[in-house]
């Protein structure tokens, strides 16, 4: 939902080498790189499924009220990057694949928020590293 946090990345002045100055934001994901990498993680005994990812501008972590509107509005997971990238690297008609490590847990409002710490989700992040590491090889050996 990169339209709902009340910046684009695509304001600012334009050069029409980057592609297209208004474009969709649907479709972005490439069809082919996400099978593949759903593949890879069913194929893994990873965790691995696709979702709906809600991007807040941030920094700071999510509040009580934005979890629970997000999950009522059918929000998997939320996070503060990626959708701009994305769209950036759209616009470039670069093929994107976007993959999210889970930090904290968006159905638990207790977890999140004010009783979030950041050494918490960076460590959580270290975790997961090596197993994003290994899928996104996975993948490259198969482009």
């Amino acid at each position: 939902m990169p339209g709902m946090v009340g910046h684009s990345p695509l304001i600012g002045s334009y050069d029409q080498r980057w592609g297209a100055r208004f474009v969709p934001s649907a479709g972005i994901y490439d069809v082919e790189l996400r099978s593949k990498m759903l593949k890879l993680g069913q194929a893994s005994d990873y965790r691995v499924h696709e979702g709906i990812y809600a991007m807040l501008a941030g920094p700071q972590y999510e509040s009580t009220a934005e979890i629970d509107y997000l999950r009522l509005i059918g929000a998997d997971i939320v996070g503060m990057s990626v959708s701009h990238e994305a769209l950036v690297a759209h616009q470039m008609g670069i093929r994107v694949l976007a993959m999210a490590l889970i930090t904290n847990d968006l159905q638990d409002a207790s977890k999140c928020g004010a009783n979030l710490k950041s050494e918490d989700v960076l460590e959580a992040a270290e975790e997961a590293a090596n197993r994003a590491r290994t899928l996104i090889l996975g993948l490259i050996s198969q482009e």
